[in-house]
């Protein structure tokens, strides 16, 4: 897709979720883009805070549209939009640039310095976030300060020179329209990261060549001083950790103690005592024998290492000068990558069990659900005679790679099968599931948070029993992607909303209701809903009735919460909701299901997919061939890696060509017989 194009498409998905949702034109470009950057690990969270065209007093001249405060980082990530709309698209100049960044300044500086805040509405979001600046700003280090705009920034402008505003290190970050079409075009990859240590740290890495005599990786062992490591992780944050370290670092929340006390006590010890980092890159540039350059370095063990480093030089103001760190270094070939780097980061992690290290997107559970995705049609609604389809997207990207070289024509086809509200990811899907489940209050923690959250429990089912996941419960995860998305836009509507926290009202009113009617020990009739692609109105009303009363419970928060959208974070906001009385009116719970239903249906489905595990597996033992299976026996054989009844399994497989064919459950064991095959060093033609 070229830009022009790029640009015209985004400003149609301006204009429709402004009409979903019921927002201005600048809520909703932002939330488009920051959903993209939390994707893709710039940010970790994002919430909107709007402030803008205040003509006098302490905030004349300053902006701001939302924020993040990560904890991982001792980071604060503060907004600003531009958003035009122009017909055609239009270029950023580095003096209209400045002026912007300055509103934003102007904002934090503002809101540091005074008590500004308290002439605010306190039911604004932007006055809690102006408190939480006030209150808490020296708990935080850096930060960074975002630009996004719809125009294209000049090509005059080469680099951003971050700079000190009072105690802290500012960075910014223009997000252009050139550079989310570049991560758009990416296609499901992030955009790359290039760590130049002659640059940044003054002279190369040296390092060690651990790759004789291999041709098919280069693999290098480095010692990186300590300080560089903090200062990297300080500058890249979560982009320079692999997607599960940092979803395992999410998950745990807190810095190693051991670790920490180290660093600040026995920093001579460290590199005798701790075990070093295992990191991959997709290139490197050797310079007489050291590192110069980096592409996409992605730490895949050591993330607890990295922060740890990262939060004592900081927060504790530890002397890192004395601290080396040993890395091993891998090269990794981008087309491989997704093959390759799990099954690193699986191994190095053996001592310290990340719970959801293979919860990749190449995970079994999301190519299942990427397979219903692709098969499944729902049924055709408002009085249209076409069925259409519920995109999972279990890798950032498919969407628009899957449109990338079609024609128009067939481009408009595949929207029309696969229409854009019908695609949701898998930050989308742990949002609707974990809403139901009993996790709202993790909902409310942010996409990455909650994801992590979810990755950990979906894996150990996964793990226990993963014929729970099957057609019913693919459909029943569209069914409440059904309800997540009505109410939200049910919320926008309503006279008492005033804007700010509709992503917490939308979380805690489903957690709510889900709540109620498992204390009626009934169900929601996912079938039906999936049937109709809709809400009754019944249970629409039933969202009203509740959403109101979240709504009023979170912005009457105790004295002591000034942050609201902080205060639904905590335990207690939670807990307090799950006291209040919820009325179900009596034509809603009608329409509900007895558990005994639930559970005949669940145990009819798990047989269901038994047989469709079988029928997959035995398609795939066919198509792989018998002169295949005859290599794996012979590999399997010299390897010594076979027990007698696999090497008769095989034998079966191996003689397909004279009419004897394995049974379903023996493909199921031959897939498992070839996983263990390729661990050991076999290999897929």
């Amino acid at each position: 897709m070229e830009l022009d194009e790029f640009y015209q498409e985004l400003q149609h998905r301006i204009r429709l979720k402004g009409q979903e949702l019921g927002d201005s034109p600048e809520p909703s470009f932002l939330e488009i883009v920051a959903e993209e950057l939390c994707e893709a690990g710039v940010i970790e969270d994002f919430s909107h805070a709007y402030l803008s065209d205040v003509k006098s007093g302490p905030y004349r001249n300053s902006r701001v549209d939302g924020y993040c405060f990560s904890e991982e980082n001792d980071s604060v990530d503060l907004f600003i939009v531009d958003c035009k709309q122009n017909d055609l698209l239009d270029t950023l100049t580095f003096t209209e640039m400045e002026t912007i960044f300055a509103r934003l300044e102007r904002f934090f500086l503002t809101s540091i310095s005074s008590r500004a805040f308290e002439e605010m509405e306190e039911s604004a979001p932007v006055y809690g976030l102006a408190y939480q600046l006030n209150n808490e700003a020296n708990k935080f280090c850096n930060l960074r300060f975002f630009l996004v705009s719809e125009r294209t920034l000049s090509g005059r402008v080469k680099s951003l020179e971050g700079k000190r505003l009072h105690e802290w290190d500012v960075s910014y970050h223009v997000w252009d329209v050139s550079r989310q079409h570049r991560m758009y075009d990416s296609r499901g990859q992030r955009e790359d990261v290039i760590i130049d240590f002659v640059e940044e740290f003054g002279e190369p890495l040296a390092c060690l060549s651990a790759h004789i005599g291999a041709d098919e990786y280069q693999s290098y062992l480095a010692v990186v001083p300590g300080e560089q490591l903090a200062n990297l992780y300080g500058t890249y944050g979560g982009r320079l950790l692999e997607l599960n370290v940092r979803t395992f670092l999410q998950a745990r929340n807190k810095v190693n103690k051991g670790i920490r006390n180290t660093i600040v006590n026995n920093p001579d010890r460290f590199f005798a005592y701790n075990n070093g980092i295992t990191a991959t890159a997709e290139e490197v540039e050797i310079v007489d024998g050291a590192i110069a350059r980096a592409r996409n370095l992605q730490i895949v063990n050591g993330g607890q290492t990295t922060a740890s480093l990262y939060h004592a030089s900081r927060k504790q103001k530890a002397d890192l000068s004395r601290i080396f760190v040993q890395m091993k270094l891998s090269i990794v070939n981008p087309e491989i990558a997704n093959e390759v780097v799990p099954k690193i980061s699986e191994y190095a992690n053996t001592q310290n069990k990340v719970n959801a290290s293979d919860f990749f997107s190449n995970h079994p559970f999301h190519v299942r659900m990427e397979e219903f995705s692709r098969r499944l049609w729902a049924p055709a609604t408002d009085g249209s005679q076409k069925e259409t389809k519920w995109f999972y997207e279990r890798a950032r990207g498919q969407y628009a790679e899957a449109q990338s070289d079609m024609t128009p024509a067939r481009s408009k086809a595949y929207k029309l099968e696969y229409p854009k509200p019908q695609m949701f990811t898998k930050t989308d899907l742990a949002k609707f599931d974990n809403c139901w489940d009993g996790y709202a209050r993790e909902v409310n923690l942010g996409a990455q948070k909650n994801f992590a959250h979810y990755a950990q429990r979906i894996a150990a089912k996964w793990d226990d029993d993963n014929t729970a996941f099957n057609e019913d419960y693919f459909r029943q995860a569209v069914g409440r992607a059904i309800i997540f998305r009505a109410t939200e836009k049910m919320v926008s509507k309503q006279d008492w909303y005033q804007g700010g926290y509709r992503a917490n009202i939308v979380a805690y009113t489903q957690g709510l209701l889900s709540k109620a009617i498992a204390e009626m020990k009934m169900s929601l009739d996912y079938q039906s809903l999936w049937q109709k692609q809709t809400l009754s109105p019944a249970l629409l009303f039933t969202l009203e009735t509740i959403a109101r009363s979240v709504n009023e419970f979170v912005t009457a928060a105790p004295d002591h919460v000034r942050n609201v959208t902080e205060w639904c974070k905590r335990v207690e906001c939670w807990n307090g909701l799950k006291n209040l009385d919820v009325e179900l009116a009596e034509n809603f719970k009608k329409e509900l299901i007895p558990l005994s239903e639930v559970r005949q249906r669940v145990k009819d489905a798990k047989k269901t997919q038994v047989i469709d595990d079988g029928i997959m597996a035995q398609k795939k033992v066919l198509e792989l061939s018998a002169p295949f299976w005859r290599k794996a026996l012979e590999y399997g054989m010299k390897s010594r890696a076979l027990s007698p009844k696999d090497s008769g399994i095989l034998q079966t497989a191996s003689m397909m060509s004279s009419g004897k064919f394995p049974s379903e459950y023996q493909s199921i064991r031959l897939l498992q017989i070839l996983q263990k095959l390729e661990e050991e060093g076999f290999k897929v033609d």
